[in-house]
């Protein structure tokens, strides 16, 4: 590994240089893959410049927060990869990739021409890749990346943290509470599914994105006591909120300690809780369309009927604009409170989800085979580029304004 306190070294003609524009900081799946892209292209030998997306601070990872300070050689069009939601970068003589995904049934207008300002269009999902593939002319190509996980940190032979207390099954669930995350369809289903007798307790890492931790906890508790409400439970069993993210070494154990990991979600792009989770052996309960489909099947976890498709539900805090006027999944409380019962009472449908998955992860969702896909096409687009740098040039100019 370099030194992070060396300057960059001089890079050599040959050597294979793009730049990678994307969430560096934080745990949102964009930036989990990012991170994970980054430290296998320099594995593999790439030359990286780094450009984290409105974030000032240090990158904490010193191997790539060097990568900050990387100049690249101008003598052909430089490979921008961007792991960002469909936004649009234009630059002269730079080949661009968009690396994105959505979650709707249909696609935004918005989505559509912002896909349409990319060289080449990459998803993590196969649900996506249909759409996009679909959506754009044949002139902007798809290809299908996924996503991974890293089977060295989470597996099944991590120590499970202390988060059981005395309870007999415990349930976890990782997301940003948003109404797209089907947080009220869990809470209906876990208050319709047990009471204090059934000595279970649900536990929720969530906090509301862009709130402080005090607006956050407040809006939260609010929400679920208007929707227990709802339900007749006079004695539930109990749900915690955990609003202090957890640190990533911490997260396997986190997993481990459940006996169930549960999302009853609208539409996901990918999911990276759920895979962490079967990469840990926890049985995961998930509504069975969108993104993660393409790693959740009916032999490795529980999946939800996704119902009818409802229109989306605009909340107080907006992330984009992209899901207005579109329609998304509306799995049913009552499907999810069943999946729930159904893995209390049986602890070998526990055992053979946990089995399943642990094979499916370890053959094919793990980031050394999955990564292997990117560096391969970016080996390609390099070596077109210095075969016709003139005619690519001219093409990428044609996507700038």
């Amino acid at each position: 590994m370099a030194n992070p306190n060396t300057a960059p070294a001089t890079i050599p003609d040959n050597h294979i240089s793009l730049e990678i524009l994307g969430f560096f900081h934080g745990f949102t799946g964009y930036a989990v893959h990012a991170r994970a892209i980054a430290h296998h292209l320099l594995e593999e030998g790439f030359t990286l410049k780094i450009i984290p997306y409105n974030n000032t601070h240090p990158i904490p990872d010193p191997s790539l927060d060097l990568c900050r300070k990387t100049k690249l050689p101008p003598a052909y069009p430089i490979i921008r990869l961007v792991c960002l939601p469909p936004h649009p970068y234009y630059h002269q003589k730079r080949y661009t990739i968009l690396l994105t995904m959505m979650e709707t049934h249909s696609l935004h207008p918005g989505v559509i021409s912002r896909l349409r300002t990319a060289n080449e269009v990459w998803t993590p999902n196969l649900y996506n890749f249909m759409q996009f593939r679909n959506a754009l002319p044949k002139h902007i190509p798809v290809f299908f990346m996924p996503e991974g996980t890293d089977i060295s940190i989470y597996n099944d032979k991590t120590p499970p943290l202390d988060i059981r207390s005395s309870s007999t099954f415990v349930a976890v669930s990782v997301f940003a509470w948003q109404w797209r995350k089907g947080p009220d369809v869990l809470i209906k289903a876990w208050l319709k599914a047990f009471t204090s007798k059934d000595n279970a307790r649900l536990i929720l890492l969530t906090r509301v994105p862009t709130l402080s931790k005090r607006e956050s906890r407040t809006l939260i508790q609010q929400e679920i006591a208007k929707i227990s409400t709802e339900i007749n439970n006079p004695d539930p069993a109990p749900i915690i909120v955990a609003d202090d993210p957890l640190p990533d070494e911490a997260m396997p154990g986190f997993y481990r300690a459940a006996d169930c990991f549960v999302l009853p979600t609208r539409g996901e792009g990918w999911c990276q809780p759920a895979l962490d989770s079967m990469a840990c052996g926890t049985p995961v309960i998930i509504t069975g369309s969108s993104g993660q489909l393409t790693f959740c099947n009916k032999h490795n976890s529980l999946l939800l009927p996704p119902g009818k498709p409802t229109a989306f539900v605009p909340e107080k805090v907006r992330l984009m604009d992209f899901f207005n006027n579109q329609t998304f999944d509306n799995p049913s409380p009552d499907d999810c409170a069943a999946a729930l019962r159904n893995l209390y009472k049986y602890p070998t449908l526990r055992a053979d989800l946990s089995s399943q998955a642990l094979i499916d992860v370890r053959q094919k969702w793990q980031w050394q085979i999955t990564l292997k896909r990117i560096s391969k096409r970016l080996k390609e687009i390099d070596s077109l580029l210095k075969e016709k740098p003139h005619a690519a040039t001219s093409s990428l100019e044609n996507h700038c304004p």
